[in-house]
């Protein structure tokens, strides 16, 4: 597997992902992950598309570091083009909500794809959902039982 990083402009970055076999017919390039970033005030926005599993969670992994050592309140992950997520994906997104809780900073992950709402849905984790009119209302989730209940608190950002 190889990478390839560029810049994009003031506070922007790309990276791809891209498999060594990862060639088609007349030469074009299929990335597993593509990830970019940008800063707006006090919150981190990434846009991330393709695939996140086993071979492109680390790579999230890094851009989510990156984002909280630079001192953001926020982590805003715009998840529209993401095609694939697996339990090393979600894991990225669970450890990062929970740094996030525990240094006073939110993750909030927007414009799930159906593919993606669906694995937050089965694994109970929608709390990662801000703002998506197809996550269910916090309100309108019944409580799981107390042994299993995860409890995120997101403090409010001033």
């Amino acid at each position: 597997m190889s990478t390839h990083a560029e810049g994009l402009g003031a506070g922007v970055a790309r990276l791809d992902i891209m498999t060594e076999m990862g060639m088609m017919a007349g030469g074009m390039k299929h990335p597993l992950l593509s990830v970019s970033g940008e800063q707006r005030g006090h919150a981190a926005h990434l846009h991330v598309s393709g695939e996140i599993d086993l071979a492109t969670a680390p790579v999230l992994e890094g851009w989510l570091d990156t984002a909280e050592r630079n001192g953001n309140r926020a982590i805003v992950v715009d998840l529209e083009h993401v095609t694939f997520i697996d339990a090393s994906g979600l894991r990225a997104f669970l450890h990062a909500a929970q740094r996030a809780s525990l240094a006073g900073r939110t993750l909030e992950l927007t414009n799930a794809p159906a593919v993606v709402r669906r694995v937050l849905q089965l694994t109970g984790c929608t709390h990662l959902l801000a703002a998506d009119p197809l996550a269910q209302s916090p309100y309108e989730r019944k409580p799981a039982p107390l042994a299993a209940q995860t409890i995120v608190a997101r403090p409010s950002i001033q």
